[in-house]
Order: C-alpha cells, then sequence, then structure tokens
C-alpha cells in the first residue's frame, strides 16, 4: 500500500458516467479505476 494517494473524479462517457480514479503520487501510477464516486465505494477501497 502506498503512503501517500490521491482520488479524483472522472467520467466514462461525457456527462453521463462517472467513476474514480486512485492514485499513487509517490510514483506518479494509477492504482484503481472504482466504478463511480461514492463516498462509499472509495471508503470500501480503503479498508479494503
Amino acid at each position: 500500500m502506498p503512503n501517500v494517494i490521491g482520488i479524483d473524479d472522472w467520467t466514462w462517457k461525457c456527462k453521463q458516467r462517472y467513476g474514480a480514479i486512485i492514485c499513487d503520487l509517490e510514483r506518479n501510477r494509477p492504482i484503481k479505476l472504482l466504478p463511480d464516486r461514492g463516498p462509499a465505494t472509495a471508503q470500501a477501497w480503503l479498508t479494503g
């Protein structure tokens, strides 16, 4: 698990479906694409 991460939202399809991306900010690499941008989804990934 990285020490420093960033979470941002983005669109799968222009203004229709949103997701979130989790990035390792120390290595400048994406870690995971989440299917939505809900807080429960990000929390589940962080605790899982």
